[in-house]
């Protein structure tokens, strides 16, 4: 079987989730002696720099290097990727697999089968949080009617997309759970840096994210022994740090760029892990959180009950109070923490990338 992976999430991610679901499943599908090709002019993501260069077609990744790309270079690498994938596309693939929802390609390889992740609906359910004249949602539609078989990444999601969209109810629909790429491994020299206390958040803080809400909470908290860690998400913005100032907690809120290889660290010494994120397609931090032993508080609703389940620590994330408070008796009650670590230990050996990898080779076989 040939399938075609496309750039998109190669192209706008150097790490990210989507472009770490596609490389996970190039490597199985490698094992699965299935065809591969992805068309590339030019990707800086980090992990497909880690797959295999000489076994994967048309890639230029290795030949190549912009160290300091202009704006303007930045926005033409997707498009010469769309042109580069165009022209050096397989039209005999059997399977189109794209990465994203640009539609770019999709009426030029009318002879393959169309398959299609759907990571989330959050475009359609918060359009205010994204900016005028963003096509995403035209876009994820469009592709969605295309579709022959269309991945939501949890059941959630599929009720969201038949919720929203009602007439893709009879679609085909095929639920592929996700895992994560967490190794457990510390970095010691990391964790000498680390407060002795602290409460961690994950990822960016765009404000679906709902971090303002957990700023609320810390200052309520008033707890001088923690500190909050923020890793990624760029550094803090000019309103964020006059709110911390506000709240006199600047000096106990520190923000961290880290490697994949260092979040096994930054988890397992955390106290709790707070995700208060308003919608998530599946979650790829609580996971990531459980795996490394360290308890997550999170809301009742979106994906995370059927991810979190019983491991997971539930409130009402967009009330400030109360979400101090849950903090507060997590970081106060030790043996309630230690057993919500061990629920997460067991829950996370649910999921694999190895499960994620085969549930989808058997979509394609079936294609």
């Amino acid at each position: 079987m040939k399938i075609l992976i496309d750039h998109q999430a190669f192209s706008m991610q150097k790490y990210g989730g989507i472009s770490r679901i596609f490389a996970e499943l190039i490597k199985g599908f490698e094992d699965k002696k299935l065809e591969i090709n992805t068309p590339f002019f030019y990707t800086e993501n980090e992990y497909y720099r880690t797959l295999f260069p000489t076994k994967l077609k048309n890639t230029w990744i290795d030949k190549i290097h912009f160290p300091q790309k202009s704006k303007v270079l930045q926005k033409l690498l997707p498009i010469i990727n769309n042109l580069y994938t165009i022209f050096f596309s397989n039209k005999k693939q059997n399977v189109y697999f794209p990465t994203y929802y640009n539609p770019y390609l999709i009426d030029k390889i009318t002879s393959a089968k169309k398959v299609l992740f759907v990571y989330d609906m959050i475009h359609e359910l918060y359009p205010e949080m994204f900016k005028v004249g963003d096509t995403t949602s035209a876009n994820k539609l469009s592709m969605m009617e295309m579709a022959d078989i269309i991945l939501p990444i949890s059941h959630n999601t599929q009720k969201d997309i038949i919720r929203l969209y009602p007439h893709l109810a009879n679609k085909k629909f095929e639920v592929v759970h996700l895992s994560h790429s967490i190794i457990k491994e510390e970095n010691l020299k990391i964790k000498n840096t680390l407060p002795k206390e602290y409460i961690l958040f994950v990822g960016s803080r765009n404000k679906y994210k709902n971090f303002d809400t957990l700023l609320d909470a810390f200052a309520i908290l008033n707890s001088k022994k923690y500190s909050l860690i923020c890793v990624g998400g760029g550094s803090f913005s000019q309103d964020e740090i006059e709110k911390m100032r506000k709240f006199e907690v600047v000096d106990r809120i520190i923000q961290m760029n880290l490697f994949d290889i260092d979040l096994y660290t930054i988890y397992k010494n955390a106290s709790v892990f707070i995700f208060p994120s308003l919608y998530e397609g599946f979650g790829i931090p609580v996971l990531e959180a459980m795996y490394s032993s360290c308890p997550v508080i999170l809301g009742k609703y979106s994906s995370f009950p059927e991810i979190a389940e019983e491991a997971g620590i539930y409130c009402d994330v967009t009330d400030s109070k109360e979400l101090a408070k849950t903090i507060d008796m997590v970081l106060t009650n030790d043996d309630f923490r230690l057993k919500k670590i061990e629920e997460g230990l067991a829950q996370v050996e649910k999921f694999s990338w190895q499960k994620s990898i085969d549930n989808t080779a058997i979509v394609l076989s079936q294609l």
